[in-house]
């Protein structure tokens, strides 16, 4: 016989191959959650290590690397414990739920995409004034504009420094800064003492309507990533400054 003929080539086990490939899909569904969870590992063991930014950053390599061996590693995992314990009769529902976790993967996966509103406001320029007070204690004696660095952290800004209107209060140095925001994921500003970041977070709306007074002096945020320094303490106001205007 013809090796070639049709009925010398084995018939393929559809189900077989179906199975199979539910239980791929189902591996590769739970992927991007092992990835996750190895990242947030290692964040969590390495949370109140110190370091600045420097070591922020090759946490964060760290957990990527993490997270990419784990899901690996769950991928076999899944599937070959898939092969061994999910019965036949429980196929479908598995390709259900595998279904589901797709639908609302790329619905999230399409909302981090999507850019961030840009925050315009007709005749009005939308301005952040910001005031960062130092102790002299961390200025070691330096200059503070060699010290302290300001950074809107919340998206895409046009900022302006004002290292010439800081001024002195008693046992602290009060920096001046102001930015623009073009768009805001979220109201943050991240202040930076010799490399070491701090974060705060700013207690205003989406997009303000109006003009807010100065606010109360607020302390950095604790965050894993970040510094909660004693002696620096921020105070913020949000402007409507006609274009134009200063």
């Amino acid at each position: 016989m013809d090796s070639t003929s049709p009925e010398a080539i084995p018939a393929v086990d559809m189900y077989a191959m179906q199975r199979t490939l539910t239980l791929i899909a189902t591996a590769l569904c739970a992927a991007p959650l092992l990835v996750l969870a190895g990242f947030a590992l290692v964040q969590a063991l390495g949370r109140g290590g110190g370091g600045g930014s420097d070591q922020s950053i090759a946490s964060a390599y760290l957990g990527l690397v993490a997270g990419l061996a784990v899901a690996a590693l769950g991928f076999v995992a899944i599937w070959q414990l898939g092969e061994r314990l999910v019965p036949d009769r429980y196929l479908r529902h598995l390709q259900v739920a595998d279904g589901i976790v797709l639908v609302a993967g790329l619905v999230l996966w399409s909302w981090l995409l999507a850019p961030d509103p840009r925050l315009e406001y007709a005749g009005n320029r939308g301005t952040l004034e910001v005031e960062a007070r130092v102790a002299r204690s961390i200025l070691g004696g330096e200059s503070v504009d060699a010290v302290v660095a300001i950074d809107f952290a919340g998206g895409e800004d046009s900022s302006v420094p004002h290292p010439e209107g800081a001024r002195e209060e008693g046992d602290f140095v009060v920096v001046p800064w102001q930015t623009t925001p073009i768009t805001v994921r979220a109201w943050e500003v991240s202040v930076f003492v010799r490399d070491r970041p701090a974060i705060f977070t700013l207690d205003l709306p989406p997009r303000p309507k109006r003009s807010t007074e100065w606010s109360g002096w607020i302390a950095p945020a604790a965050r894993p990533g970040y510094e909660t320094l004693e002696g620096l303490v921020l105070r913020y106001r949000f402007r409507l400054i006609p274009h134009g205007s200063g």
